[in-house]
C-alpha cells in the first residue's frame, strides 16, 4: 500500500503539515474572544477588523501559519503514513501492540489541528473579502478546498469525514460570495476549477479505506497474540494480557500485580488457554481476517442495497472460538458504513449544486437576471451536474424576490419545500424498511443548498449593536 501511494518528500503536502504539527501551540485557538457565538459569526459572515479587533490581532499573530497553509495548498498530493510507525517517512510494520494502538489514534492527533487551521483560513478569508482584499480571500477559500482534498487522499474513515466537513463549510462561503458578492468571470472559473479537482469515487475510496482497516486489524490482532522469542522465531505471546492492559492504558500504579509466584502461574494459565484458542501462526490469523472482511467490499458495488438490515449482534450468536472474536471486532464499523455513505453522497450532491450556482451566476452576469428555470442554463454546463447523486433525480430550483432557492430532494426524492428533519441525529438514520411507515410517516429529508440555513447567531453589526445597547 505504501508503494502504491508513494510521493517524494518535496512533492508531499504531508511534509509541511508535519512541520506545522511539530511547532503548533495547542492553546492557540483557546481564546476568550473566540466564544462559540463569535466564532460562528466570523466563520459564516464577512467581517471587518474594526468590529473584532481582538480577532484581527489574533490573525496577525497566526500569519506565518496562514502562509504555510497557502504554501501547502500548492501541492496536489498528500500522503500520511498508513503503517505502524507514525514517523512521516520511516513507515514500517508495527513492532508491538502498543505501537499499533498508538497509530490507531494518530489521525486524531493531526485532524483536530487541521480542523482549526481550516477555520483559521476561513476566518481570515472572510475578513479579506469584507475589507476589499478579494483575491487574497478567495485564494484562502480555495486553499481550504485543497486541505479537504488532501484529507480525501488518506485511507481512513475519519479523514474522509473531516475532509467532507471542511469542504462543506468553505463551499457555503464560496456560494455566499458567488451569489451576493461582486464576483468576476475569472473568480467563477477559478471556483469551478477548484471544485472539479475534488473527485468522488466511492468504489476506489472505500477499497482504500477497507484495505487499510484490514491491515490495521491484522496488525492489532497479531501484535497482541504473537511475539518473537530469543531466537527470532515467531511464537504465541507468553503474556497477551499485557497487550490488553496497554490497549486501555493501564499504568503500573493502577494495575496491582499479584505476587511473583502467582503472577507466573496466571500468565502460564492464560498462555495455555490462548494456545487452544488462537491459530498457531499470524499467517493463519491473517487468512481468517481476509475471509471475514470480504463481505464489506461488496459495499463498493453501485447496486449495493444500503437499506437492507444486517444481522444484529446478540448473546446467542457468541461462540467460544477465535473466529467469533474476530467477527465481533470486525463489526465495529458495520452500523456506521450506511451513514458514512450517506454523508459521502451528500458531499457529492453539494459539489454539483455549488457548480450549478456558479453557472447560475454566469447566466445572471450575461443577462442581468436569474433564470426562471434550470433548463435555461443547461446549454452552459455539463449534463451530469444537473443530476443529484443522492437520488439520481433533478435539483429543485425556485426564484424568490431576492434571488433563488436551490435544494436536493434527499433520499426519498420527494419535494418537501427544502425542509429537513435532523432532530434525531446529525447523521440521518436510514428510513424504515416498512413500506407503510415509509408512506405514512416519512420524515422530510431535503438538503437546502441556497440560501444558507438560518443560524441562531445574528449578523456582526446586529450583534455589536445589541451588546452596545445593553
Amino acid at each position: 500500500m505504501e508503494a502504491k501511494r508513494f510521493v517524494s518528500a518535496e512533492d508531499n503536502a504531508a511534509t509541511i503539515y508535519k512541520q506545522l504539527l511539530e511547532s503548533q501551540d495547542p492553546n492557540s485557538f483557546s481564546k476568550d474572544f473566540l466564544t462559540w457565538e463569535n466564532k460562528d459569526l466570523i466563520l459564516s459572515e464577512f467581517w471587518e477588523s474594526k468590529d473584532y479587533t481582538e480577532v484581527a490581532s489574533w490573525l496577525e499573530e497566526h500569519q506565518e501559519i496562514i502562509n504555510q497553509l497557502m504554501l501547502i495548498s500548492k501541492k496536489d498530493k498528500c500522503r500520511f503514513p498508513i503503517a505502524g510507525d507514525i514517523s512521516l517517512f520511516g513507515s514500517k510494520p508495527p513492532a508491538n501492540f502498543e505501537e499499533v494502538t498508538d497509530f490507531w489514534w494518530s489521525s486524531d492527533k493531526r485532524l483536530a489541528p487541521m480542523r482549526h487551521w481550516s477555520e483559521l483560513l476561513i476566518i481570515s478569508a472572510n475578513n479579506d473579502v469584507a475589507e476589499g482584499r478579494v483575491d487574497g480571500g478567495l485564494e484562502k477559500y480555495i486553499a481550504n478546498l485543497q486541505m479537504a482534498k488532501h484529507l480525501y487522499q488518506q485511507p481512513t474513515p475519519m479523514d474522509l469525514l473531516v475532509g467532507i466537513a471542511i469542504r462543506m463549510r468553505v463551499v457555503n462561503q464560496i456560494n455566499k460570495y458567488v451569489v451576493t458578492g461582486n464576483v468576476t468571470e475569472k473568480h467563477l472559473s477559478l471556483f469551478d476549477k477548484a471544485l472539479q479537482s475534488i473527485e468522488y469515487d466511492w468504489r476506489y475510496d472505500l477499497h482504500q479505506i477497507l484495505d487499510r482497516e484490514k491491515l490495521m486489524f491484522k496488525s492489532f490482532m497479531c501484535a497482541m497474540f504473537y511475539q518473537k522469542n530469543s531466537e527470532d522465531r515467531i511464537r504465541l505471546n507468553r503474556d497477551p494480557d499485557s497487550a490488553l492492559r496497554n490497549l486501555i492504558h493501564v499504568t503500573p500504579h493502577q494495575y496491582q500485580r499479584p505476587s511473583e509466584y502467582w503472577d507466573k502461574k496466571i500468565t502460564k494459565f492464560s498462555t495455555i488457554f490462548w494456545w487452544f484458542f488462537v491459530p498457531s501462526t499470524p499467517q493463519k490469523t491473517a487468512v481468517i481476517i481476509d475471509d471475514i472482511q470480504k463481505q464489506y467490499y461488496s459495499m463498493a458495488d453501485p447496486e449495493y442495497d444500503w437499506q437492507k438490515e444486517h444481522d444484529k449482534f446478540s448473546l446467542k450468536s457468541i461462540r467460544l472460538n477465535f473466529l467469533c472474536l474476530l467477527e465481533m471486532m470486525s463489526r465495529i464499523l458495520e452500523n456506521d458504513w450506511p451513514r458514512i455513505h450517506d454523508l459521502y453522497l451528500r458531499a457529492s450532491t453539494w459539489k454539483r449544486a455549488s457548480r450549478l450556482i456558479i453557472v447560475l451566476r454566469h447566466y445572471k452576469k450575461r443577462t442581468g437576471h436569474w433564470p426562471e428555470r434550470l433548463e435555461e442554463i443547461k446549454p452552459l454546463a455539463p449534463t451530469e451536474i444537473f443530476v443529484d447523486p443522492i437520488n439520481n433525480s433533478s435539483f429543485v430550483y425556485k426564484l424568490t424576490e431576492k434571488d433563488f432557492v436551490l435544494y436536493s430532494k434527499g433520499k426519498n426524492s420527494i419535494d418537501e419545500d427544502g425542509k429537513r428533519d435532523d432532530s434525531g441525529a446529525y447523521i440521518r438514520i436510514r428510513p424504515s424498511l416498512s413500506s407503510s411507515s415509509r408512506d405514512k410517516n416519512i420524515e422530510p429529508d431535503d438538503i437546502l443548498i441556497w440560501p444558507p440555513e438560518k443560524r441562531k447567531a445574528q449578523s456582526v453589526k446586529e450583534s455589536k449593536k445589541k451588546i452596545h445597547n445593553e
